[in-house]
């Protein structure tokens, strides 16, 4: 049947889809879809109201910017009339046009004889429209009389849309050779993946078709399927254009901006958030032009992740060239089991926000750069403000603060162990639990001695040697440089005498104990810091205070709790994040004690916990800050090379 015309075969396009109501619309559409980057637009002309045939694809065809499928539902216009239609459409045509004539027994809404439908389809055919997509029920039978009136240039498309439950992937390859059999120049499968470990089965296709394939699955769990898609070599990918949102699609601009689908290939290295949502994460925005920015062939992917135990038994496989995770909420202390390996740090914290695979052995090894990017962004900002008050500051601005942290889940045990580092008297605040961090440990062959310390794994690698899966922990770090940072930043200006840290002797108050709490709290008491925690789980709240040498408080008392003068509150907790953006994890009336306030959340960049913060006169540390902070210690993780970190930084102020 010829070959794709215009388009390369062995290059995955990018197509957006339009679906506007008036063909002026369509038009304006077209041309911000190539300004964002489409190869090719994908036109459902059942969207267009009042629609006149021939007037209306004529204009639309013949100032077209790019190339265009369209999408005909002809079942869908009124007084149809199959010839002189089609002639309208097709005959000044400018670019590809893919005809669709839906029955009703395949989700359309033609009603009529199947006759007058096959005979229109062989009108189309014999127009010379671009691409006709038919359903695979009818394929067998229309084939041989579909090639005996082909245009020359004509390519035929057989669709299914599984609906329902994906079926297993010996079923799947079924359906496929099937599909195949019939002598289709492309093959379009979709699918409705209720879990990510469904999306394999796509992979397996993409990589072993032996024709053009586009195939993917719907929804936020389906949308690897569209990134990774020129990796295994699709035929096209789909990309919303901004303003146009479609669910499951990335769009235009991060395709071509964050992603560079243009440039993933067979031997691009891929990194992957797991998290539960995922749509909030700036990862891709941060880590994708960072790699490319050192020259690194790699790939960083969201990842909407329901059950690690099951995730980690498909993808951890070397098949899929996973070389490491980013574990975000609530994951960071669940992960920890997945890890073959936890750095030490990490094992103490109980949390590990990085998995990298190690090249030797393959293993994955767990880490936690939250404590770190945590305590020393509150460090920082104590001795900027003690510089100008010429207040005496410590190694960490933290020691010896009350460390007030809302929640002792996976992110809560980083900040609470990141707290305790700095020397910091952590409280922790019972909210809200982030128990993935933790449960994911067992799933690591190997976890970094830092995240197992924690207990907690939000990063996950497999190691190249020999494919182990490695948690980590950057958790830690991440969340507790970000709050030293910030205190050292306010002690700078306040004019503080500096010590090895402001945190030595503050109380430190943390709300949440999972495992970006449990960062902080382990980073707090290495910086001197006495350690109160809160969390809605008082045992686990307790057991993490055991851990710093710190104090737990039960939840009923989180409003009634009044800190000393010039205590550090952490907030570890998904509070002040949508759907819970007008919460906050104290009283509000208690902010004027603090000194400084740290939420670890960093969507949006300023929370309604820092606004009332700042109105009460602390000083504020964002969770954007620990986000960067704990980003270039996995990038430095993932790649084995030196993040650059002022390219990082940049990005996050453009991006935040």
């Amino acid at each position: 049947m010829g070959s794709v015309g215009m388009m390369d075969s062995k290059t995955t396009l990018v197509c957006a889809p339009l679906m506007a109501e008036t063909v002026e619309q369509i038009m304006t559409d077209m041309y911000k879809a190539k300004v964002q980057g489409a190869d090719l637009v994908e036109i459902r002309l059942d969207y267009i109201k009042n629609f006149q045939p021939r007037q209306d694809l004529e204009t639309i065809l013949k100032k077209k910017p790019l190339p265009v499928l369209i999408v005909y539902r002809l079942d869908y216009i009124k007084n149809f009339q199959p010839r002189q239609d089609l002639e309208t459409i097709l005959k000044k045509k400018p670019l590809p046009v893919l005809i669709v004539y839906r029955p009703k027994w395949e989700g359309g809404q033609y009603e009529g004889d199947e006759h007058t439908r096959l005979e229109t389809l062989h009108t189309a055919k014999e127009l010379g429209a671009d691409y006709i997509d038919f359903e695979f029920k009818v394929a067998s039978n229309l084939m041989e009389q579909l090639k005996m009136n082909c245009h020359s240039g004509s390519k035929v498309i057989v669709s299914c849309y599984v609906n329902g439950v994906t079926p297993l992937e010996e079923d799947l390859n079924h359906l496929v050779t099937s599909m195949q059999s019939t002598g289709a120049d492309i093959i379009k499968l979709v699918i409705n993946a209720t879990n990510i470990t469904e999306i394999s089965r796509i992979f397996h296709l993409l990589s072993h078709c032996q024709v053009p394939l586009i195939a993917y699955s719907i929804g936020e769990r389906g949308l690897i399927s569209q990134i990774l898609c020129p990796k295994l070599g699709g035929f096209l990918v789909y990309g919303s254009m901004e303003g146009n949102s479609v669910p499951g699609l990335p769009t235009l601009e991060n395709l071509r901006q964050a992603y560079k689908v243009e440039d993933i290939d067979e031997d691009t290295k891929v990194f992957g958030l797991i998290s539960k949502p995922v749509g909030h994460s700036k990862g891709p925005l941060l880590h994708n032009p960072t790699f490319r920015r050192v020259k690194y062939n790699a790939i960083y992917v969201p990842m909407f992740v329901d059950d690690l135990k099951d995730f980690f038994s498909v993808y951890s496989s070397p098949e899929f060239d996973f070389a490491g995770f980013s574990v975000g909420f609530p994951y960071k202390e669940a992960v920890v089991e997945f890890c073959d390996e936890v750095h030490p740090l990490a094992k103490a914290i109980g949390a590990v926000n990085t998995i990298v695979r190690r090249p030797s052995d393959g293993k994955w090894v767990g880490y936690n750069t939250d404590l770190e990017a945590s305590i020393t962004a509150i460090e920082d900002a104590l001795k900027h403000r003690g510089c100008t008050n010429g207040e005496t500051s410590f190694d960490s601005p933290l020691a010896g603060k009350q460390f007030v942290l809302a929640g002792a889940g996976g992110a809560g045990r980083a900040l609470a162990f990141g707290a305790k580092s700095r020397g910091a008297r952590v409280v922790i605040l019972c909210v809200v639990g982030f128990p993935y961090k933790e449960a994911v440990v067992e799933f690591c062959d190997e976890v970094h001695p830092l995240a197992k310390a924690i207990g907690a794994v939000n990063t996950i690698v497999r190691r190249p040697s020999d494919g182990k899966w490695v948690g980590y922990n950057t958790d830690l770090e991440a969340s507790i440089t970000a709050i030293e940072d910030a205190l050292k930043h306010r002690g700078c200006t306040n004019g503080e005498t500096s010590f090895d840290s402001p945190l030595a002797g503050k109380q430190f108050v943390l709300a949440g104990a999972g495992g970006a709490g449990r960062a902080l709290a382990f980073g707090a008491k290495s910086r001197g810091a006495r350690v109160v925690i809160f969390d809605i789980d008082f045992e686990r709240a307790k057991t993490l205070a055991h851990e710093v040498s710190g104090e737990a408080r039960p939840f009923e008392e989180v409003f009634n709790f009044h800190p000393e003068k010039g205590a550090i509150l952490a907030n570890a907790t998904p509070l002040g994040m949508h759907p819970n953006s007008d919460r906050i994890p104290v009283a509000e009336v208690t902010l004027q004690d603090y000194q400084l306030v740290f939420d670890s959340v960093y969507t949006p960049r300023k929370t309604r916990l820092l606004k009332d913060a700042e109105a009460a006169g602390a000083i504020i540390v964002s969770g954007v800050e620990m986000f960067l902070r704990q980003a270039i210690g996995q990038f430095n993780l993932f790649t084995g090379k030196e993040a650059p970190e002022e390219f990082m930084r940049d990005i996050i102020l453009a991006k935040f």
